[in-house]
Protein backbone atom coordinates (compact mmCIF):
# COMPACT_ATOMS: atom_id res chain seq x y z
CA UNK A 1 0.00 0.00 0.00
CA UNK A 2 2.76 2.41 0.97
CA UNK A 3 4.56 1.57 -2.27
CA UNK A 4 1.59 2.98 -4.20
CA UNK A 5 1.41 6.20 -2.15
CA UNK A 6 5.06 7.22 -2.56
CA UNK A 7 5.01 7.54 -6.37
CA UNK A 8 1.93 9.77 -6.13
CA UNK A 9 3.62 12.03 -3.60
CA UNK A 10 6.72 11.98 -5.69
CA UNK A 11 4.83 13.07 -8.79
CA UNK A 12 3.09 15.87 -6.85
CA UNK A 13 6.44 17.04 -5.52
CA UNK A 14 7.97 17.07 -8.98
CA UNK A 15 4.98 18.93 -10.42
CA UNK A 16 5.08 21.64 -7.72
CA UNK A 17 8.85 21.96 -8.04
CA UNK A 18 8.52 22.41 -11.79
CA UNK A 19 5.93 25.18 -11.36
CA UNK A 20 8.16 26.91 -8.81
CA UNK A 21 11.19 26.69 -11.09
CA UNK A 22 9.27 28.07 -14.05
CA UNK A 23 8.13 31.10 -12.09
CA UNK A 24 11.03 31.78 -9.78
CA UNK A 25 14.18 30.81 -11.59
CA UNK A 26 13.69 32.60 -14.89
CA UNK A 27 12.20 29.90 -17.09
CA UNK A 28 10.09 32.57 -18.71
CA UNK A 29 9.33 32.45 -22.38
CA UNK A 30 10.95 35.84 -23.02
CA UNK A 31 14.02 37.48 -21.55
CA UNK A 32 13.91 40.95 -19.93
CA UNK A 33 15.68 42.45 -22.95
CA UNK A 34 13.09 41.00 -25.31
CA UNK A 35 10.27 42.43 -23.22
CA UNK A 36 12.05 45.80 -23.16
CA UNK A 37 12.17 45.91 -26.96
CA UNK A 38 8.46 45.12 -27.19
CA UNK A 39 7.74 47.92 -24.73
CA UNK A 40 9.87 50.37 -26.74
CA UNK A 41 7.96 49.43 -29.89
CA UNK A 42 4.60 49.74 -28.13
CA UNK A 43 5.33 53.18 -26.71
CA UNK A 44 6.44 54.50 -30.11
CA UNK A 45 3.37 52.99 -31.76
CA UNK A 46 1.07 54.71 -29.29
CA UNK A 47 2.59 58.03 -30.35
CA UNK A 48 2.50 57.21 -34.06
CA UNK A 49 -1.19 56.56 -34.50
CA UNK A 50 -2.13 60.28 -34.36
CA UNK A 51 0.39 61.42 -37.00
CA UNK A 52 -1.50 60.61 -40.25
CA UNK A 53 -4.59 62.33 -38.88
CA UNK A 54 -2.52 65.39 -38.04
CA UNK A 55 -1.30 65.58 -41.65
CA UNK A 56 -4.86 65.43 -42.96
CA UNK A 57 -6.08 68.08 -40.52
CA UNK A 58 -3.20 70.38 -41.46
CA UNK A 59 -4.08 70.00 -45.15
CA UNK A 60 -7.71 70.76 -44.33
CA UNK A 61 -6.60 73.97 -42.63
CA UNK A 62 -4.48 74.91 -45.64
CA UNK A 63 -7.41 74.39 -47.98
CA UNK A 64 -9.63 76.52 -45.77
CA UNK A 65 -7.09 79.33 -45.80
CA UNK A 66 -6.75 79.06 -49.56
CA UNK A 67 -10.47 79.60 -49.98
CA UNK A 68 -10.45 82.53 -47.59
CA UNK A 69 -7.55 84.14 -49.46
CA UNK A 70 -9.56 83.76 -52.64
CA UNK A 71 -12.57 85.34 -50.94
CA UNK A 72 -10.42 88.24 -49.72
CA UNK A 73 -9.40 89.16 -53.28
CA UNK A 74 -11.01 91.73 -55.52
CA UNK A 75 -14.08 89.73 -56.49
CA UNK A 76 -17.83 90.46 -56.26
CA UNK A 77 -19.53 90.08 -52.87
CA UNK A 78 -21.69 87.08 -53.87
CA UNK A 79 -18.65 85.23 -55.17
CA UNK A 80 -16.71 86.10 -52.02
CA UNK A 81 -19.46 84.64 -49.82
CA UNK A 82 -19.50 81.48 -51.93
CA UNK A 83 -15.73 81.12 -51.45
CA UNK A 84 -16.13 81.36 -47.68
CA UNK A 85 -18.87 78.72 -47.70
CA UNK A 86 -16.70 76.55 -49.91
CA UNK A 87 -13.88 76.91 -47.38
CA UNK A 88 -16.06 75.43 -44.65
CA UNK A 89 -17.18 72.59 -46.91
CA UNK A 90 -13.57 71.83 -47.85
CA UNK A 91 -12.58 71.44 -44.22
CA UNK A 92 -15.51 69.12 -43.56
CA UNK A 93 -14.56 66.95 -46.53
CA UNK A 94 -10.96 66.61 -45.38
CA UNK A 95 -12.14 65.92 -41.85
CA UNK A 96 -13.85 62.83 -43.22
CA UNK A 97 -10.46 61.65 -44.42
CA UNK A 98 -9.05 62.28 -40.95
CA UNK A 99 -11.86 60.24 -39.41
CA UNK A 100 -11.14 57.40 -41.83
CA UNK A 101 -7.46 57.42 -40.86
CA UNK A 102 -8.43 57.40 -37.19
CA UNK A 103 -10.60 54.31 -37.66
CA UNK A 104 -7.85 52.65 -39.66
CA UNK A 105 -5.34 53.20 -36.87
CA UNK A 106 -7.63 52.56 -33.91
CA UNK A 107 -6.78 48.86 -33.87
CA UNK A 108 -3.09 49.72 -33.93
CA UNK A 109 -3.54 52.02 -30.93
CA UNK A 110 -5.41 49.41 -28.88
CA UNK A 111 -2.84 46.79 -29.85
CA UNK A 112 0.00 49.02 -28.66
CA UNK A 113 -1.79 49.56 -25.34
CA UNK A 114 -2.23 45.81 -24.96
CA UNK A 115 1.51 45.32 -25.48
CA UNK A 116 2.22 47.95 -22.83
CA UNK A 117 -0.04 46.11 -20.39
CA UNK A 118 1.60 42.77 -21.16
CA UNK A 119 5.09 44.19 -20.59
CA UNK A 120 4.23 45.56 -17.13
CA UNK A 121 6.57 44.44 -14.34
CA UNK A 122 3.67 44.02 -11.94
CA UNK A 123 0.76 42.47 -13.80
CA UNK A 124 -2.03 43.28 -11.33
CA UNK A 125 -5.69 42.35 -11.48
CA UNK A 126 -6.36 45.88 -12.78
CA UNK A 127 -4.02 45.22 -15.70
CA UNK A 128 -5.76 41.93 -16.33
CA UNK A 129 -9.07 43.78 -16.56
CA UNK A 130 -7.50 46.37 -18.86
CA UNK A 131 -6.07 43.64 -21.09
CA UNK A 132 -9.51 42.06 -21.37
CA UNK A 133 -11.13 45.38 -22.36
CA UNK A 134 -8.36 46.12 -24.85
CA UNK A 135 -8.74 42.65 -26.33
CA UNK A 136 -12.45 43.22 -26.81
CA UNK A 137 -11.85 46.57 -28.50
CA UNK A 138 -9.18 45.07 -30.77
CA UNK A 139 -11.54 42.34 -31.91
CA UNK A 140 -14.35 44.82 -32.45
CA UNK A 141 -12.03 47.08 -34.44
CA UNK A 142 -10.83 44.20 -36.60
CA UNK A 143 -14.44 43.21 -37.25
CA UNK A 144 -15.33 46.76 -38.31
CA UNK A 145 -12.23 46.98 -40.49
CA UNK A 146 -13.06 43.68 -42.17
CA UNK A 147 -16.60 44.87 -42.86
CA UNK A 148 -15.49 48.25 -44.21
CA UNK A 149 -12.69 46.95 -46.45
CA UNK A 150 -13.98 43.46 -47.28
CA UNK A 151 -11.09 41.75 -45.47
CA UNK A 152 -10.91 38.54 -43.48
CA UNK A 153 -8.35 39.21 -40.77
CA UNK A 154 -8.70 36.97 -37.72
CA UNK A 155 -9.22 38.68 -34.39
CA UNK A 156 -6.85 37.89 -31.55
CA UNK A 157 -7.53 40.30 -28.70
CA UNK A 158 -9.87 38.02 -26.78
CA UNK A 159 -7.53 35.06 -27.13
CA UNK A 160 -4.58 37.05 -25.77
CA UNK A 161 -6.57 38.48 -22.85
CA UNK A 162 -7.85 35.00 -21.96
CA UNK A 163 -4.25 33.79 -21.80
CA UNK A 164 -3.52 35.88 -18.72
CA UNK A 165 -6.97 35.93 -17.13
CA UNK A 166 -7.11 34.34 -13.72
CA UNK A 167 -3.38 33.68 -13.46
CA UNK A 168 -1.52 34.81 -10.39
CA UNK A 169 1.53 34.40 -8.24
CA UNK A 170 4.80 33.15 -9.66
CA UNK A 171 3.09 31.55 -12.64
CA UNK A 172 1.83 34.87 -14.05
CA UNK A 173 5.16 35.89 -15.58
CA UNK A 174 5.21 32.85 -17.81
CA UNK A 175 1.56 33.35 -18.82
CA UNK A 176 2.25 37.04 -19.41
CA UNK A 177 5.22 36.45 -21.71
CA UNK A 178 3.44 33.66 -23.55
CA UNK A 179 0.57 36.07 -24.23
CA UNK A 180 3.04 38.73 -25.35
CA UNK A 181 4.68 36.47 -27.90
CA UNK A 182 1.31 35.22 -29.11
CA UNK A 183 0.03 38.79 -29.55
CA UNK A 184 2.98 39.85 -31.70
CA UNK A 185 2.71 36.70 -33.82
CA UNK A 186 -1.03 36.98 -34.43
CA UNK A 187 -0.94 40.74 -35.10
CA UNK A 188 1.78 40.57 -37.73
CA UNK A 189 -0.45 40.09 -40.81
CA UNK A 190 -2.59 43.03 -39.72
CA UNK A 191 0.52 45.22 -39.42
CA UNK A 192 1.25 44.53 -43.08
CA UNK A 193 -2.25 45.61 -44.04
CA UNK A 194 -2.05 48.74 -41.91
CA UNK A 195 1.28 49.70 -43.45
CA UNK A 196 0.02 49.42 -47.02
CA UNK A 197 -3.16 51.35 -46.24
CA UNK A 198 -1.48 54.20 -44.35
CA UNK A 199 1.24 54.46 -47.00
CA UNK A 200 -1.41 54.83 -49.67
CA UNK A 201 -3.15 57.50 -47.63
CA UNK A 202 -0.01 59.56 -47.03
CA UNK A 203 1.02 59.31 -50.68
CA UNK A 204 -1.98 61.50 -51.51
CA UNK A 205 -0.35 64.36 -49.63
CA UNK A 206 3.21 63.96 -50.87
CA UNK A 207 5.06 64.34 -54.14
CA UNK A 208 5.16 60.99 -55.94
CA UNK A 209 5.92 59.74 -59.43
CA UNK A 210 2.33 60.65 -60.30
CA UNK A 211 2.92 64.33 -59.52
CA UNK A 212 2.49 66.83 -56.70
CA UNK A 213 0.44 65.77 -53.70
CA UNK A 214 -2.29 67.76 -51.96
CA UNK A 215 0.04 69.80 -49.76
CA UNK A 216 2.31 71.17 -52.51
CA UNK A 217 -0.67 71.82 -54.78
CA UNK A 218 -2.41 73.86 -52.10
CA UNK A 219 0.82 75.68 -51.22
CA UNK A 220 1.25 76.75 -54.85
CA UNK A 221 -2.38 77.90 -55.07
CA UNK A 222 -1.91 80.06 -51.96
CA UNK A 223 1.22 81.67 -53.41
CA UNK A 224 -0.60 82.48 -56.65
CA UNK A 225 -3.58 83.94 -54.80
CA UNK A 226 -1.31 86.13 -52.69
CA UNK A 227 0.46 87.46 -55.78
CA UNK A 228 -2.86 88.07 -57.55
CA UNK A 229 -4.22 89.97 -54.55
CA UNK A 230 -1.07 92.07 -54.31
CA UNK A 231 -1.38 93.03 -57.97
CA UNK A 232 -5.10 93.74 -57.60
CA UNK A 233 -4.54 96.04 -54.64
CA UNK A 234 -1.82 97.99 -56.43
CA UNK A 235 0.83 96.52 -54.10
CA UNK A 236 -0.96 97.95 -51.03
CA UNK A 237 -1.66 94.75 -49.13
CA UNK A 238 -1.82 95.29 -45.32
CA UNK A 239 1.16 94.00 -43.36
CA UNK A 240 -0.94 91.45 -41.46
CA UNK A 241 -1.89 89.78 -44.75
CA UNK A 242 1.77 89.23 -45.62
CA UNK A 243 2.46 87.93 -42.10
CA UNK A 244 -0.50 85.56 -42.20
CA UNK A 245 0.53 84.29 -45.62
CA UNK A 246 4.07 83.64 -44.39
CA UNK A 247 2.67 81.70 -41.41
CA UNK A 248 0.47 79.70 -43.77
CA UNK A 249 3.41 78.76 -45.98
CA UNK A 250 5.32 77.69 -42.87
CA UNK A 251 2.34 75.54 -41.92
CA UNK A 252 2.44 73.95 -45.37
CA UNK A 253 6.16 73.18 -45.07
CA UNK A 254 5.77 71.63 -41.61
CA UNK A 255 2.78 69.60 -42.79
CA UNK A 256 4.79 68.26 -45.71
CA UNK A 257 7.74 67.35 -43.50
CA UNK A 258 5.40 65.63 -41.05
CA UNK A 259 3.83 63.63 -43.88
CA UNK A 260 7.30 62.55 -45.02
CA UNK A 261 8.29 61.44 -41.54
CA UNK A 262 4.97 59.69 -40.98
CA UNK A 263 5.38 57.77 -44.23
CA UNK A 264 8.95 56.78 -43.38
CA UNK A 265 7.94 55.78 -39.86
CA UNK A 266 5.10 53.49 -40.98
CA UNK A 267 7.62 51.57 -43.08
CA UNK A 268 9.88 51.18 -40.07
CA UNK A 269 6.89 50.22 -37.94
CA UNK A 270 6.36 47.28 -40.26
CA UNK A 271 10.03 46.29 -40.23
CA UNK A 272 10.20 46.69 -36.44
CA UNK A 273 7.19 44.47 -35.88
CA UNK A 274 8.60 41.81 -38.18
CA UNK A 275 11.93 41.94 -36.32
CA UNK A 276 10.13 41.59 -32.99
CA UNK A 277 8.17 38.60 -34.24
CA UNK A 278 11.36 36.88 -35.39
CA UNK A 279 13.25 37.68 -32.18
CA UNK A 280 10.44 36.49 -29.92
CA UNK A 281 10.26 33.03 -31.48
CA UNK A 282 12.95 31.81 -29.13
CA UNK A 283 14.25 32.81 -25.74
CA UNK A 284 17.36 34.89 -26.17
CA UNK A 285 19.10 37.83 -24.56
CA UNK A 286 19.39 40.76 -26.92
CA UNK A 287 22.89 42.15 -26.47
CA UNK A 288 21.81 45.38 -28.17
CA UNK A 289 18.56 47.05 -29.09
CA UNK A 290 16.83 45.89 -32.25
CA UNK A 291 18.00 48.53 -34.71
CA UNK A 292 14.72 48.85 -36.61
CA UNK A 293 12.81 49.39 -33.36
CA UNK A 294 15.24 52.12 -32.34
CA UNK A 295 14.97 53.84 -35.74
CA UNK A 296 11.18 53.66 -35.60
CA UNK A 297 11.09 55.12 -32.08
CA UNK A 298 13.47 57.95 -33.06
CA UNK A 299 11.44 58.81 -36.17
CA UNK A 300 8.22 58.95 -34.20
CA UNK A 301 9.91 61.23 -31.68
CA UNK A 302 11.02 63.63 -34.42
CA UNK A 303 7.58 63.56 -36.03
CA UNK A 304 5.91 64.33 -32.72
CA UNK A 305 7.99 67.52 -32.45
CA UNK A 306 6.72 68.60 -35.88
CA UNK A 307 3.15 67.79 -34.90
CA UNK A 308 3.44 70.15 -31.93
CA UNK A 309 4.47 72.94 -34.32
CA UNK A 310 1.28 72.37 -36.31
CA UNK A 311 -0.78 72.70 -33.14
CA UNK A 312 0.46 76.20 -32.30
Amino acid sequence: MRMNVFPVRHRIFLFMATLWAMGASGCAVLTPSQVQEVERFAQATKSYDVLPGAVIEAQAELRKREKIYAAAGFIPGDTSLAQIEDASAARQEYQKRADQAERLLSVLDEYARLLVALTADNFTSDLQDEAQKLGERIDRGIGEYNAAYQKEFKDFGGIIAAGVRGAGGLYIKRRQTLALREAVTRADPLMEEMTVAVNGLLDLYLTTSDGEGFIRQTEQDIKELFLANVQGSMAKQPLYVAIHTAETLELAENAYRLAEKARAAIGNLRQSHRALKENLQRKQTLTSAIETVKVFADEVGDATVLKKKLSR
